[in-house]
């Protein structure tokens, strides 16, 4: 295992944010949860869906009517009152359809806010990361710069000495000034990261988030490179059966032959049933009962065709929905499978014997320069070596870490799953 970690000595100020100002990933993890506005809206979207489609599938509720007539009749004024309950009916095969589609259409949102929970989870990994790489990166030309800065110190004694000339130290401060430009890049890189980090945990007000920028959180976590032994074949298999996008669509397929079906049905004669008390009393006679009955509608015009036909097409376009999720995410993982094997080769080419020549070479060059051994150019090409292949090893285990959550977000893995591939 390859482990970048640099304890970074940054100052913290007193701040409103309920973030702490070293911030792990797990606490990270947990204010996501808590306070994300996007989870929290695509959880909400969720209920209301689900509740929609619940509703669909409600037997319907009866109806009630009242009412009192008067009318004149011989030897005074006579009176009505009816009172009658209507039950609109449906037919058993289609409650069953309706139903299972309201399930479905249930299922299919409960797979969709998974599926959504899983982008912002990747999204939170990869924010994370890459303000954890750019604290690594900082931390590595801060070393380069005191390195140089190091070298001018030299100089100006090799130049008192004799044993330099004004152009050297004229290229030695040239050399300071373009390190120091680029750690003021890295410091801002920084700063982005983490402030963009807090807003994507959770928004609020300008004065926090700046107070925030200003204290300089902390990131405790480590830059970590974990070789993964991958079967191909069962990652795709564990892709289409666990990922949200292809429950999804098999829901809503599942949803639309159902619909198909309870549209089937209602090319029946509506059926409603009525039942009531009616009461007429008129001078010298009263008299009351009840009715009771039994609605049929006529299908004289059509026989709800044009529905059938609607029904039909949206399961097939469905049906096309599914093959395209599932394409979709077979070539996700994919794409996540090249991308780690491909890190996983670089990072072991660079791993060994390369940094570990790389990093002793900035003390030896400092030593020897200062010494007198070596001249500027091989000073300076030292510095550079070490630079470029220190930051080239934060880059790959970075770019590593991002396919690993790539492949998490193709099987589906979501903020309060565990990752099968570690």
């Amino acid at each position: 295992m390859v482990l970048l970690g640099l304890a970074l000595p940054l100052p913290v100020q007193s701040q409103s944010l309920e973030i702490p100002m070293r911030l792990s990933f797990e606490e990270a993890h947990r204010i996501f949860l808590e306070r994300n506005p996007d989870l929290q809206v695509a959880r909400a979207r969720a209920d209301e869906q689900s509740y929609e489609a619940q509703a669909l599938g409600l037997w319907p509720n009866p109806s009630l009517s009242v009412q009192r007539n008067q009318v004149n009749v011989p030897g005074g004024l006579g009176s009505e009152n009816t009172v009658a309950l209507v039950q609109s009916l449906r037919y058993p095969g289609e409650y069953r359809a309706r139903r299972a589609a309201a399930s479905s259409a249930t299922a299919a949102s409960s797979a969709r806010y998974e599926e959504t929970a899983a982008a912002l989870y990747e999204e939170l990994r990869v924010q994370y990361t890459a303000a954890l790489a750019a604290q690594q990166r900082l931390g590595v030309l801060q070393s380069m710069t005191d390195a140089v800065r190091r070298a001018v110190q030299i100089g100006d004694v090799r130049l008192e000495e004799g044993d330099i000339g004004p152009f050297q130290r004229s290229r030695l401060r040239v050399a300071l000034a373009t390190y120091e430009d680029e750690l003021a890049a890295a410091q801002r890189a920084y700063r982005d990261t983490r402030i963009e980090l807090v807003y994507f945990l959770a928004p609020s007000s300008h004065a926090e988030h700046h107070d925030a920028e200003e204290a300089l959180l902390t990131l405790t976590d480590a830059l970590r490179y974990r070789p993964l032994d991958l079967d191909y074949a069962a990652l795709v298999e564990m892709a289409l059966a666990q990922r949200g996008r292809v429950r999804s669509a098999e829901a809503a397929l599942r949803r639309q032959e159902e619909t198909v079906r309870a549209e089937r049905y209602a090319r029946l004669p509506d059926l409603a049933l009525t039942a009531g008390y009616r009461g007429e009393t008129r001078p010298g006679l009263t008299a009351s009962g009840v009715t009771v009955g039994l609605e049929v509608g006529l299908p004289i015009f059509h026989q709800r065709q044009p529905q059938v036909r609607a029904a039909r097409a949206a399961r097939q376009a469905a049906r096309h929905a599914m093959d395209i999720s599932r394409r979709a995410v077979e070539l996700s993982v994919h794409e996540a499978y090249e991308s780690l094997t491909s890190y996983q080769h670089r990072i072991s080419r660079i791993t060994g014997e390369v940094l570990v020549q790389s990093d002793q070479l900035l003390d030896d060059a400092l030593y020897i320069y200062e010494e007198g051994e070596i001249g500027l150019v091989e000073l300076l090409d030292a510095v550079e070596a070490t630079k470029t292949a220190r930051l080239l090893q934060i880059n790959l285990i970075e770019q590593h870490n991002l396919a690993r959550y790539a492949m998490d977000r193709a099987l589906g893995v979501g903020p309060r799953d565990s990752s099968p591939i570690e």
